[in-house]
């Protein structure tokens, strides 16, 4: 892979470094990450800070992720000693997380009433990286819009507290990526899931890959969806395979020729928004 990204705003710094100084306000941390990619969409700095505290790995958009490796992730992420769930944001049961991060605080809470301290709301700071669904999950905790929601990177840019009934007082912290995206597999998985704006990166290259992947990995569903058989291993049958795709569809120039930036636009769209099918894009090892 030749094409290399890097993608990061002046405001994730400040973010990380805002991030590190109110971590020590709160009980614990709902890390939440892309179920399509769960490992490329998870940020190693964020892992860094406080390493120790509990955390919860909530793995969203379940629905638009490969079901058999949906269940292979969750496994993962629990051998690996957290709490874990996985969902869709979209029809969310806020009992679900609020049972798991009160047996993560458990014992922390009994110590406290040990004390003579009163009950109080769990102090929970959710992070991740742009596009995973924080100010979502956190609208849906508070059941009201408390947080800006968008389907694009970049729209909390402040940290902000949000009381959520009685079980939760939540920091809601911007979407952060990491400075060195070192490893251009993950970066690109970044691309196809709308973590990266897509001006950072030429249509060209995202789509191509994202067909290699497709007809390695999914070529059913590929069939299925756009009706053409066809191998796609090079820039030439990506070419032809845009070019079908095109004159099968009527989206065509003037010229009466396909117009190939408006079919890969199609189908990054169409694979984001699930349309051609349950689509995960890395798995466990």
């Amino acid at each position: 892979m030749s094409q290399h990204i890097h993608y990061y705003p002046g405001h994730m710094a400040k973010s990380i470094r805002e991030i590190e100084e109110n971590i020590s306000l709160v009980d614990l941390v709902i890390e939440i990450l892309d179920a399509r990619a769960p490992l490329s969409s998870r940020n190693p700095q964020l892992l860094k800070i406080k390493p120790n505290i509990p955390r919860i790995i909530l793995l969203t958009k379940k629905d638009l992720a490969d079901d058999i490796i949906n269940n292979k992730w969750l496994t993962y992420f629990l051998n690996q000693g957290h709490k874990g769930l996985i969902c869709n944001l979209k029809r969310f049961n806020n009992k679900l997380l609020i049972d798991v991060a009160k047996d993560a605080m458990k014992e922390k809470f009994e110590k406290e009433r040990s004390r003579g301290l009163r009950p109080r709301p769990i102090r929970a700071m959710v992070v991740g990286i742009p596009n995973v669904g924080k100010s979502t999950l956190i609208n849906s905790l508070a059941r009201k819009k408390a947080a800006r929601v968008g389907n694009k990177p970049g729209v909390t840019r402040s940290q902000q507290w949000i009381k959520a009934g009685n079980d939760f007082e939540l920091l809601d912290t911007p979407g952060v990526l990491w400075p060195n995206l070192e490893d251009q597999k993950s970066a690109l998985n970044l691309a196809l899931i709308g973590s990266i704006k897509e001006e950072v990166l030429p249509l060209d290259f995202v789509t191509r890959n994202l067909l290699f992947f497709l007809n390695d990995n999914y070529k059913e569903l590929l069939i299925n969806r756009y009706g053409i058989s066809m191998d796609i291993n090079d820039e030439v049958t990506v070419n032809n395979f845009l070019n079908e795709v095109g004159l099968k569809r009527g989206i065509l120039k003037q010229e009466g020729i396909s117009d190939i930036e408006a079919v890969s636009k199609l189908i990054l769209r169409e694979f984001r928004d699930g349309i051609i099918g349950n689509i995960s894009l890395e798995e466990p090892n």
